[in-house]
Formats: structure tokens, C-alpha cells, sequence
């Protein structure tokens, strides 16, 4: 899809509490994931996404590292269930 440079702008934004983000496609969340994962955003508290085919494992393992993240709104993927040992 082309290059998206105010993604790479997102980690500047050193004091943003709250972030909603439109229409986003794999390619975008793909940056996006290299953004929180680099250590950006660390006092973001609110996440709001609506992206093509929802949350990216990958994304939400980025997302686990901001301590301060309280409120995280979109569509997530859906997990294999957990099978306990017998």
C-alpha cells in the first residue's frame, strides 16, 4: 500500500494518554507493531482500533510491554483453546 510516515511520528508523541486509530490494513499494523514494540508510546493509556482483520498476536504481544495501558478497543484474534493435561 505505500509508506505510512506519521506511523513512524507515533513514537515522538512521548506524552499521548489516549490514541484511536481508523481503518487500518496488515501492512499498517505491521508498523504499527514495530512502533510500540521500539519502546514509544509509554504512556498511553487508551487504544482504540478498527483494523481490517483485528489485533495481530504479534501486536499485543508489543502492547503487553506498556505497563500504563489500561483500555484496549478493538477487534482481537481469536486464540486455539488452552488443552489441560490430563
Amino acid at each position: 500500500m505505500g509508506w505510512r510516515p506519521w506511523i513512524t511520528d507515533l513514537a515522538k508523541l512521548t506524552n499521548l494518554e489516549k490514541l484511536g486509530i481508523n481503518g487500518l490494513d496488515e501492512e499498517t499494523l505491521r508498523l504499527l507493531t514495530i512502533e510500540f514494540g521500539g519502546g514509544g508510546l509509554d504512556k498511553l493509556r487508551s487504544l482504540l482500533t478498527i483494523a481490517v482483520g483485528g489485533f495481530s498476536s504479534d501486536l499485543l504481544e508489543a502492547l503487553s510491554g506498556k505497563h500504563r495501558l489500561l483500555t484496549l478497543n478493538g477487534k482481537l484474534p481469536l486464540f486455539p483453546v488452552a488443552i489441560k493435561p490430563q
